[in-house]
């Protein structure tokens, strides 16, 4: 009877495998091998975009039938052009579809099922990120790639865009925002930003840095001090209970600005930390609750600091410098960055 059983228990693992192998070894790659960066306008974008204004492709990636299109749109500044823009401005609908009229714009669109749909934007969009005024290592220089995730399901998409902008009395104001979507319906998974700032760089009261324009209550960053902040977050991507079904965890670390009074730093210090988590169900993602001390024994017990997170490292930058920090002006001793 026992070598019975034996022979049964065998049979079963051999057709079905290990119970809890279905992600053994997964890595988390982006792959933007098939992303062209120099592209014509895609005819299905025609109907959205008067033909005096000129498109500039940012990244386009075509993927189980659907085209994913990063772009900017430019209207000239001569004098004809300001004209036809002027006159069509008043105009709203043209055959029954939305056209946008603004001088310059730019989004992520994508055209699935002969549907075309505006994923960010229309609107700016863009993270100008190590080029701008605040950013979080290069993280925007690849802002469309695909990564296996989801075992027999294609991959997912990965767009990431953000907005910011240094005015004279506002401040510095930055965020780059990761959002994830199935690539065959065009579904989405889960977004995140991975960076959030709002500061001057001129110090005021008691604090080296105050709160830029950015003051809506139902930020992240908001505070009755007008203390500046800075938020960044790194995404982690494995089974990490080997319950055969993957989990995204998504670090988060907030950090506020010095005082006037402390003389030997400048910059921004550690405030809290949280963690969000996802976890595969029937080819989506689902929030599921994540403690913070839960968060850190997960990613300690898999071997993981904070720096092993996406982005990991400085080397999405295209002209490979290594010379740009991932975190500027943040001072925090208890990680590697």
């Amino acid at each position: 009877m026992f070598k019975m059983i034996n022979y049964y228990l065998f049979a079963f693992i051999a057709i079905n495998g290990d119970a809890n192998d279905r992600y053994k070894g997964y890595k988390f790659k982006p792959d933007d091998s098939k992303v062209e960066r120099d592209v014509d306008k895609p005819n299905w974008l025609s109907e959205y975009i008067p033909e005096w204004q000129v498109v500039m492709p940012k990244s386009f990636l075509e993927v189980s039938g659907s085209q994913f299109f990063l772009f900017e749109v430019k209207t000239p500044r001569d004098k004809r052009t300001i004209e036809k823009f002027n006159k069509k401005k008043k105009e709203y609908l043209v055959g029954n579809r939305e056209v946008y009229f603004n001088s310059s714009w730019n989004s992520a669109a994508v055209m699935h099922d002969n549907n075309v749909e505006f994923l960010h934007g229309p609107g700016l969009v863009f993270s100008t990120g190590h080029r701008g005024h605040d950013y979080f290592g290069c993280i925007e220089s690849r802002p469309l790639f695909e990564v296996s995730m989801i075992e027999g399901v294609k991959n997912a998409i990965w767009i990431i865009t953000g907005k910011g902008d240094e005015l004279h009395y506002d401040g510095v104001n930055e965020n780059i925002k990761v959002t994830v979507y199935d690539g065959e319906t065009t579904q989405k998974y889960f977004e995140y930003y991975a960076m959030m700032t709002s500061y001057t760089n001129k110090p005021w009261k008691d604090f080296d840095f105050v709160l830029g324009a950015t003051r809506d209550r139902s930020s992240p960053l908001f505070n009755d001090e007008f203390r500046g902040k800075k938020l960044f977050a790194k995404a982690y991507i494995n089974d990490f209970d080997n319950n055969d079904k993957l989990d995204v965890v998504i670090w988060h670390r907030q950090y506020y600005s010095t005082r006037v009074s402390d003389k030997d730093r400048k910059g921004f210090t550690f405030e809290k930390e949280w963690f969000t988590r996802y976890e595969e169900n029937k080819k989506h993602f689902f929030e599921k609750e994540l403690t913070i001390d839960d968060g850190r024994k997960l990613l300690g017990n898999a071997g993981l600091t904070w720096k092993d997170g996406f982005p990991r490292d400085n080397r999405l930058c295209e002209e490979k410098k290594t010379s740009i920090p991932m975190m500027p002006r943040v001072i925090d001793s208890g990680i590697a960055y």
